[in-house]
């Protein structure tokens, strides 16, 4: 099955005091990012969780050549299909909005 993938980042590292932090629903804004990259991926029977993975390693070890943004890492935030999930520490937080 097709899943869309998006990938945000902060626009604006510098002045986001949660940037490269642990996620806190308090001080989250989804307002704080841009989407640097869009893709869709064939994840048949794949859990969410292992699509993450994947796409961690992906983002980091063999990036797309039309990716921009920077590796994959602590406050980016990966959307599967309407699903958001922040990247954490040591694992994904789910994002509402």
């Amino acid at each position: 099955m097709m899943r869309h993938i998006t990938i945000y980042q902060l626009k604006d590292i510098a002045n986001t005091d949660y940037a490269f932090r642990s996620f806190d629903k308090n001080k989250f804004k989804m307002d704080d990012y841009k989407k640097v990259y869009e893709m869709d991926m064939d994840c048949t029977d794949m859990l969410y969780t292992d699509v993450l993975e994947e796409l961690f390693y992906i983002f980091n070890m063999q990036h797309p050549q039309d990716f921009k943004g920077h590796s994959l890492s602590i406050s980016d935030v990966v959307f599967i299909d309407d699903k958001g999930y922040y990247c954490d520490a040591f694992a994904w937080s789910n994002v509402v909005l």
